[in-house]
């Protein structure tokens, strides 16, 4: 019997999980001739890791200390 219940990780992490996924793709498809994709790549890391950054800092504060 499978018990339907709202897991407060999941969406997250998936989020985290494909904003990850398409930054990686996007470093491989950088042509590092290129200095706007080069830009581009760099903000989009920016953004990325600043969202980690929030969110580790979010789940240590709040969630994990209700485990």
């Amino acid at each position: 019997m499978k018990i339907n219940r709202n897991d407060i990780y999941v969406r997250i992490h998936k989020g985290l999980r494909k904003a990850l996924f398409e930054f990686s793709e996007q470093t491989g498809k950088t042509n590092p001739g290129n200095q706007f994709e080069i830009k581009q790549l760099i903000d989009t890391g920016n953004k990325v890791f600043d969202f980690l950054e929030i969110h580790a800092e979010v789940e240590e504060k709040f969630q994990l200390p209700c485990h």
